[in-house]
């Protein structure tokens, strides 16, 4: 029997024949095909980076997010139908009194959602109702009805397979048969940005951001605040993010150079294929320099460097033993006095004319610090800033290849990092006891293997020690580990750069566009990050299986979570759903198999032979336990 849209049946407990069926969400998602059936969004599940036992696991194991909840209120707002919206008055989720509203309207069989949500889906559904295909697309009074169920028996692989639309129209309504499915598009973390740092929750659409080739690229949407499953994701070098389960990176993984793979993967995805073959292996490519317009300075920047690696704080006077340091300073037009340490045999001292004068217009006469426009300056100033610092408190490791910068001072050695990184290296920074004139002391070293041709010594016997040496791994950052953490408010950007990148954190790493707007590239990537296609296939198919229509169309409608909640109506070509359902093939082979033995392997059921990942090998090598 085929029971359809005209026809709808009861809620069955237990579904034995295909069709169309009219019933609740929970009823289709707790599986009422006996044996069970497969969905498309399991078909993803079985597939790498998942596999068959996680997938088996949250059968088993469902997991409610709160993001549900907003999608379902977007929902009956949007398709009328649904259960009713309860309204809870508070700012956040995070309140015992707001959770209990909550659970209480969960119980009751309503969809909680706050304040702000309401009026959020509101608006979308009023900025989805003056789009002209996507109103007609979900207008009842053009027949058809809105989540609809259907389940059919696969002939190829003997499964039961399910698929639950948005939208169905009428199957005798003549024309095209048009399904349509409705897709709703750590605040305090630092973001670089051309006029120095901001952070996510100060960001809004329009703002400049970095791309991971340190382009400036434009903020281009921001979503909502989330209340996510979060982890803190640690690299190799001690950096730490935090962020939600659901945000993207770009990283490249596999075991060796020959077998690697760039692809865009979420937190969650991430955690589950950490290790391969017992190694860590996503790895983060390290951003490139800063690319800025030349910045008026009030002080040559090579000169500042050398006055704060080797300067008297309270005045213009820089002291050091290398007159090649004086004479590259004279060159810059600068004069350089006497030497006031003559008669005293110490260390030549000498004072830079003009350079008093210089330091107090900057405001750090006394006290020093690079100040923050010298830090978004041009790649030439801040090159410069940086061999005047290595020149006079900078050192070569020849055994390592690393530049070595040593201050006492735990700021300037921070701005320092922040100014390597900015010139595209992975710099780490360092906590040591000095000791020197009978004290010891703490102090601060700041580290880096320079890459893409840089050598961060303008001082000759200290340039000509910058030899050849390898790059690999100070051109990359490895993820070591993913660990959950408490929730904390989260939220995403947008953003308009050509791989869709942009910086976060102090160390500036290349963290992927989380926000999903609704333009059409934007689309495209929602489309391949989320197996859209894969969906795309599997509802064509499930028409095509239930003799509803001949030539059926699937037409996805993205809508911004951002005011003006701007909406795009889009159909896949025929080469994303053939892909689509080659993938679903091979989904429905691996449960098949799975179902007939009982078995859904993990990622491996043989012993593997673990070693220390590289990054621990080297922490041994250097004494570090």
């Amino acid at each position: 029997m085929t029971v359809t849209a005209d026809a709808p049946a009861a809620e069955p407990a237990i579904l034995t024949q295909p069709g169309v069926y009219e019933i609740p969400e929970a009823v289709y998602h707790g599986d009422p095909v006996p044996g069970g059936s497969l969905s498309a969004s399991g078909a993803k599940r079985l597939l790498p980076p998942s596999c068959p036992a996680r997938f088996r696991y949250e059968q088993e194991h469902p997991v409610f997010k709160a993001t549900f909840d907003f999608g379902s209120a977007a929902h009956k707002m949007v398709l009328g139908v649904g259960p009713d919206l309860a309204v809870i008055d508070a700012e956040d989720w995070r309140t015992k009194a707001a959770k209990d509203e909550r659970e209480a309207a969960r119980l009751s069989g309503r969809i909680p959602v706050l304040r702000s949500e309401h009026a959020e889906v509101m608006a979308m559904a009023a900025a989805l109702r003056e789009h002209p295909v996507a109103s007609a697309l979900f207008d009842p009074q053009r027949g058809g009805k809105a989540e609809q169920s259907l389940f059919w028996p696969d002939a190829e692989f003997g499964i039961w397979r399910r698929a639950r639309l948005d939208w169905m129209p009428d199957p005798n309504a003549p024309g095209r048969f048009i399904l349509g499915d409705y897709k709703g598009l750590a605040l305090d973390t630092p973001i670089p940005t051309p006029a120095g740092w901001s952070t996510m929750r100060d960001l809004r659409a329009q703002d400049q951001v970095f791309d991971s080739a340190g382009r400036v690229c434009t903020v281009t949407a921001k979503s909502e605040v989330h209340y996510r499953t979060c982890y803190r994701i640690r690299f190799d070098d001690g950096s730490s993010v935090i962020c939600d389960d659901e945000h993207l990176w770009m990283t490249t993984s596999g075991a060796t150079q020959n077998k690697t793979k760039t692809a865009v993967r979420t937190t969650d995805q991430i955690r589950q294929t950490l290790k391969l073959y017992g190694q860590c292996h996503h790895r983060v490519q390290v951003a490139g320099p800063l690319e800025l317009p030349e910045a008026v300075l009030p002080i040559d920047s090579y000169v500042l460097g050398c006055w704060l690696g080797d300067g008297t704080a309270r005045e213009g006077q820089i002291t050091g033993a290398d007159p090649e340091i004086f004479d590259r300073i004279a060159e810059r037009g600068y004069s350089i006095g006497p030497n006031m340490n003559r008669a005293s045999g110490r260390c030549p001292a000498h004072s830079v004319y003009g350079l008093r004068r210089q330091l107090r217009l900057a405001a750090i006469l006394g006290h020093k610090a690079i100040p923050d426009i010298y830090l978004r300056s041009s790649y030439t100033q801040r090159l410069d800033l940086l061999r005047g610092l290595m020149d006079t408190d900078g050192s070569w490791n020849s055994t390592r290849s690393q530049a070595v910068f040593t201050s006492a001072d735990k700021s300037l050695a921070l701005s320092v990092r922040e100014l390597a990184c900015s010139l595209g290296q992975r710099a780490v920074l360092h906590v040591v006891s000095q000791t020197g004139f009978g004290l010891t002391i703490e102090a601060y070293r700041v580290t880096f293997t320079p890459t893409g041709g840089l050598n961060p010594f303008a001082l000759s016997r200290k340039a000509q020690k910058v030899g050849p040496h390898p790059e690999l791994r100070s051109r990359r950052r490895v993820i070591v580990a993913v660990e959950e953490t408490l929730t904390v408010p989260t939220q995403c950007i947008a953003v308009d750069s050509p791989d869709s990148t942009y910086l976060c954190t102090e160390f500036m790493i290349p963290t992927h566009n989380t926000c999903i707007a609704a333009d059409k590239a934007s689309v495209a990537k929602s489309v391949a990050n989320y197996g859209y296609y894969m969906q795309d296939a599997w509802y064509i198919d499930a028409v095509a299986a239930l003799g509803l229509a001949d030539d059926a169309a699937f037409l996805f409608v993205f809508q911004e979570k951002n005011p003006p909640y701007l909406v795009n109506v889009a159909e896949l070509d025929y080469a994303a759903i053939t892909t689509g359902r080659e993938a679903n093939r091979l989904a429905m082979e691996i449960y098949r198999d799975c179902k007939e033995v009982d078995r859904w392997p993990g990622y491996g059921d043989e012993i593997e032979l673990v070693s220390l990942p590289a990054w621990a090998r080297g922490r041994y090598s250097r004494g570090e336990f």
